[in-house]
């Protein structure tokens, strides 16, 4: 199980990794953003007719269609989710947050959409919240 754990990070997957520069190469970095982004700017990146490559949608499917899959694994104890928590806790939640127009216009659609991710998510809202990320001491010595 701890071995399937390992298959949900980011880097895993040359598709990923693509979704992943292509988002923050039309978004900026995922990490800058406090808000989500609206799915009006998704649609009007997405048929974007400057930029014929610009595939916004197909990436943002793309990392959702990952986390979902593993919110599955982990449901169906396929995954650790203790693991996977460590792994990619942080950044499933930031995509979540920002993605969150995008996911809901889907749910609309077909309520069923991203059920595992939301459910998932919920869950680690709450230990997301209680996580304490201590300072670790400098490794490079000062100048005396």
């Amino acid at each position: 199980m701890r071995n399937k754990s390992l298959d949900y990070s980011l880097f895993a997957d040359q598709r990923i990794i693509d979704a992943r520069l292509n988002i923050e190469e039309v978004f900026g970095s995922i990490y800058a953003r406090s808000e989500p982004i609206d799915i009006r700017l998704i649609e009007k990146k997405d048929a974007d007719e400057e930029d014929p490559n610009c595939k916004v949608r197909t990436s943002i499917l793309t990392i959702l269609a990952h986390w979902e899959n593993m919110a599955l694994a982990i449901d169906a104890n396929i995954a650790s989710e203790d693991v996977c928590f460590e792994m990619v806790a942080t950044t499933l939640d930031q995509h979540v947050r920002i993605f969150r127009s995008f996911i809901e216009k889907r749910r609309q659609d077909n309520p069923r959409s991203y059920y595992h991710l939301m459910a998932l998510r919920r869950r680690w809202e709450d230990k997301l919240s209680q996580v304490y990320i201590e300072k670790f001491p400098s490794l490079i010595k000062p100048k005396t």
